[in-house]
């Protein structure tokens, strides 16, 4: 598509231009920097996906930092501390709330259809809060789906294959996944090779440019995951209404994936 190999050129524009300044920058700034980054080539991969879908501009929302209220799941873990913490807790249990931070929301018609996790790479210390965060979020939006898009791997094995996201070659990678089945994380790299803290990719001498087959591949993906979720969302906002008319108001039993 002519589109694509447009695109593809701007996101190669904005990463080089945001490495070249960089340099010279303390490590905090270069964080901050990587994250926008990843940031700003998440909205890009999105504004593809939802142009390519044929979704006006009018109908989307991305947010960025974006903050949920998480509540207590279960007040039968009271009954393990102290009776008057207990009794506190209990007084003032609507107070009991999780600021969930997670870093941007895709919404289509203010239906809130994909999160997506921010890296500029993800080893296992933080593989593991992502997916805690994604577990509080399906809580409160049910049937999210969360994408984690990093730049570089730090997962898994140095592996050249734009086939499968290097992240599925890392066996700590499955067995944190495994300890959250109700979680489907879906992970995307952007740069080939294997992160090395002392080769940063911003330095010209260890510079990794993007692989353009992983950026269109990541596009392919975010466009298959919003078209699933709207699916979900018309037969849930519009089909399930009708059946329930037509079977007396009963709740059908959604096998939706």
């Amino acid at each position: 598509m002519e589109n694509r190999k447009y695109y593809t050129n701007a996101v190669e524009r904005l990463y080089n231009y945001s490495l070249k300044n960089m340099v010279g920058l303390t490590g905090g700034q270069v964080r901050a920097k990587k994250g926008k980054l990843v940031e700003d080539i998440a909205r890009l991969i999105v504004f593809v996906a939802l142009e390519e879908l044929g979704i006006d501009n009018e109908r989307i929302s991305i947010e960025s930092r974006c903050f949920s209220d998480f509540p207590i799941q279960n007040l039968g873990y009271l009954s393990g501390i102290p009776n008057s913490v207990t009794v506190e807790v209990i007084k003032s249990v609507t107070d009991c709330i999780y600021k969930l931070e997670t870093d941007l929301h895709v919404r289509v018609d203010g239906n809130l259809l994909l999160n997506i996790e921010c890296k500029s790479y993800c080893e296992a210390a933080m593989l593991k809060r992502v997916l805690v965060d994604s577990m509080f979020l399906s809580k409160i939006y049910p049937g999210i789906k969360t994408v984690m898009l990093q730049l570089e791997n730090a997962l898994g094995e140095n592996i050249e294959d734009n086939h499968v996201d290097p992240v599925y070659r890392s066996h700590s990678a499955h067995v944190i996944f495994s300890a959250f089945p109700e979680v489907k994380l879906v992970p995307i790299t952007l740069l080939d090779g294997h992160r090395s803290s002392s080769k940063p990719i911003h330095f010209p001498e260890f510079y990794k440019p993007i692989n353009r087959d992983r950026f269109n591949k990541a596009i392919d993906i975010v466009k298959s995951l919003i078209k699933r979720q709207l699916r979900k969302k018309i037969f849930v906002q519009q089909i399930v209404p009708y059946i329930r008319k037509k079977e007396g108001n009963s709740t059908p039993k959604l096998f939706v994936n």
